[in-house]
């Protein structure tokens, strides 16, 4: 991980455009999924359909819910690393069909995501794909099946994509996953904490050191990471951000409900296969005597991969906390 689909700009082609599907042209949803990124056959999923009572689910908080609790410990991390196992236990990884004609290969995970109940799953709006169809929790090595991790997977029930997403100029790039069934909460299975109250979410960020973690890239359009990465980066000023990327990307727009993150000289970075996944910080428990994390970002996109100026761009998900609320019953 310099640390997907990830919106990741090429440097030779200068303009995105709003309909590429692959990784051809300037920008993609998709990234080629290399065969480290596809697992002969997924775990047992369950058909059972669950229908929640209205007014049922509700955002946890940590004072109630003991949510964003890491069961690792974090001192600051200097570069791009291998995760511990169950160090972010509501990291998701999406699974997509290779076609939809095609249901004999196995999954390709493509996609993050983070759990924010036990029912529903918050990813980027360019993820939501026809070929999306489970979501797997509790992952470590995707490629192994004796790394001490006891994934699930269960089948995605329906998506629910921001009305206001917009393709081109990448605006409101959130949705919401509602699972099948819900998911199995334990240790290693459990949601982060979301910036409910008023003075976390409306706290300038600038300059914080969140994580972000994910399977993606370790470099541009290289070779994807097997055992989950992790990165902690700095938010950065959005106008500086916002004046480098509209040198070359004048269609993309930067206000508040997003966040830039990353280095300045660059090297660490989200990348190819990280979207959708979470930008966490850590959070000073009421009491003084612990850490949690809450999600303030989802990755989007960004120009190449810890590319210098170039940090990458997250959803501002304190902007949207309303949003997400209004679809927890839905």
């Amino acid at each position: 991980m310099v640390c997907c689909p990830a919106l990741r700009f090429s440097a030779q082609i200068p303009a995105p455009t709003t309909t590429a599907t692959t990784t051809s042209g300037s920008f993609f949803y998709f990234s080629s999924a290399p065969s480290s990124t596809t697992v002969g056959s997924i775990n047992t999923i369950t058909t059972t359909t669950f229908a929640p009572l209205a007014g049922q689910y509700r955002l946890p908080t940590n004072s109630l819910d003991r949510c964003g609790m890491s069961n690792a410990s974090h001192a600051r991390v200097v570069g791009g690393m291998d995760a511990q196992l169950g160090a972010w236990p509501w990291m998701a990884a999406l699974g997509y069909r290779s076609s939809n004609f095609d249901l004999t290969t196995g999954p390709k995970f493509l996609c993050g995501g983070t759990l924010i109940t036990a029912k529903h799953v918050v990813t980027a709006a360019h993820c939501i794909q026809n070929l999306l169809y489970f979501v797997r929790l509790g992952e470590y090595d995707i490629a192994s099946t004796n790394d001490g991790a006891n994934p699930v997977d269960i089948y995605v029930e329906k998506t629910i994509i921001h009305e206001q997403y917009n393709e081109k100029t990448i605006q409101n790039d959130i949705a919401m996953i509602w699972l099948q069934q819900t998911a199995p909460l334990s240790d290693m299975i459990k949601p982060i904490c979301l910036p409910v109250e008023e003075a976390i979410r409306s706290r300038d960020l600038t300059y914080y050191s969140p994580f972000v973690a994910g399977w993606g890239t370790t470099s541009y359009r290289g070779p994807t990471a097997n055992r989950l990465q992790e990165v902690q980066v700095i938010v950065l000023p959005t106008d500086q951000c916002a004046f480098n990327y509209k040198l070359y990307f004048p269609d993309q727009v930067f206000d508040d409900k997003v966040l830039c993150a990353g280095f300045p000289q660059g090297g660490k970075d989200s990348c190819q296969g990280d979207s959708g996944g979470p930008l966490m910080l850590p959070q000073l428990a009421a009491n003084g005597q612990y850490y949690y994390y809450n999600l303030i970002g989802i990755v989007s996109y960004g120009y190449e991969c810890a590319k210098p100026g170039f940090p990458g761009v997250y959803v501002k998900v304190g902007a949207f906390i309303p949003w997400i609320q209004s679809k927890l019953n839905v």
